[in-house]
């Protein structure tokens, strides 16, 4: 209320306005947990102000007046509130910690302390994990990632914002071991093949790519059952693509190829002299950005002479490297 004017009369008719009067003495009183007393000499009231720790403000009133009693506040719609007026300051109206305002090396820090569980870092995700009624999962700001429970409060972090959900995605990538030589763990006929080695790793495009540490993946291409096309540059460009994926995957440390039995690629199968040019075997060789590479191959003689094209050695340097059970056939 403005000094000298006089303000705007209250809805109902039971309203009796304090008397304008010279204010002759007015004693204000401290009282304990920061409340005010504020006593106007000449008028029937007693003004209460009480300052919260959080930065609340109350303010109250008593009076022996028997009619209504109210207290005029300019900001709010309502017109009067009897007694009592409560005043909040807005940063403890909506108390939200601003967590995207910290520095980022913090921020990954405390990623770390949500995901470095056994719960998680030691969860194989197969082809089940990407896939959905036999389709793969959407992306989502260009990456696909495997969804269920098994990630926990992980989840959470995914569906926060843009930028956490890139920059958790980053972590989840380096801690999955990512199994794409079965379907799930079901039926051990149920087997992968380069087609959906090639779907994933497109999907989940270059974040994803940029920090897959671990994978495993099942050398065959299903055009390959037939003998005569399995030397055929034709039915070698789905393997190509594989390979030019994997050499995109700037941090991935461990790889494991599977190389099916059965398929008459024993020794008595298939001669030293034939190995470059069936089932893309040659292409395979030309990935040399993986320090560890673990060959599961039918006949030892080829996979000693991939093991030597990709790392220059015909033993595999760590082969105790994965943490999941063996499955590898």
């Amino acid at each position: 209320m403005e000094r000298g004017k006089r303000p705007r009369d209250p809805d109902g008719d039971d309203v009796e306005e304090v008397p304008r009067l010279d204010i002759l003495e007015v004693e204000v009183i401290y009282t304990a947990f920061k409340k005010v007393k504020i006593i106007f000499e000449g008028h029937e009231l007693e003004l209460g102000v009480h300052l919260a720790p959080n930065g609340t403000v109350e303010m109250s009133f008593i009076t022996n007046s028997t009619t209504n009693r109210w207290i005029k506040d300019e900001t709010r719609e309502e017109a009067s509130f009897r007694n009592k007026l409560v005043l909040r300051p807005i940063s403890t109206q909506r108390r939200q910690f601003p967590f995207m305002k910290l520095p980022a090396e913090i921020r990954l820090m405390i990623y770390d302390l949500v995901i470095d569980s056994p719960y998680i870092w030691a969860y194989t995700i197969n082809r089940s994990h990407w896939y959905r009624n036999g389709r793969l999962r959407a992306s989502i700001d260009g990456t696909c990632l495997p969804t269920g429970r098994h990630l926990g409060p992980v989840r959470h972090l995914l569906v926060m914002n843009k930028q956490m959900r890139a920059e958790v995605s980053v972590l989840l990538f380096q801690a999955f071991q990512i199994d794409l030589n079965y379907r799930g763990y079901g039926d051990p006929e149920d087997c992968c093949d380069l087609s959906t080695t090639r779907d994933v790793l497109n999907a989940v495009g270059p974040p994803g790519r940029a920090n897959i540490k671990k994978i495993r993946l099942r050398w065959w291409d299903s055009r390959w059952n037939s003998l005569q096309d399995r030397a055929d540059p034709a039915f070698s460009n789905v393997a190509e693509e594989v390979v030019n994926l994997l050499k995109l995957c700037g941090k991935l440390d461990y790889l494991h190829i599977v190389i099916p039995r059965h398929k008459a690629l024993r020794k008595a199968g298939l001669k030293p002299r034939h190995f470059s040019r069936t089932c893309a075997f040659g292409v395979l060789r030309t990935v040399t950005n993986v320090n560890n590479v673990r060959i599961h191959s039918p006949g030892e003689a080829l996979g000693e002479w991939l093991l030597e094209g990709m790392t220059g050695s015909k033993t595999a340097g760590n082969p105790d490297f994965w943490g999941w059970h063996r499955r590898s056939w």
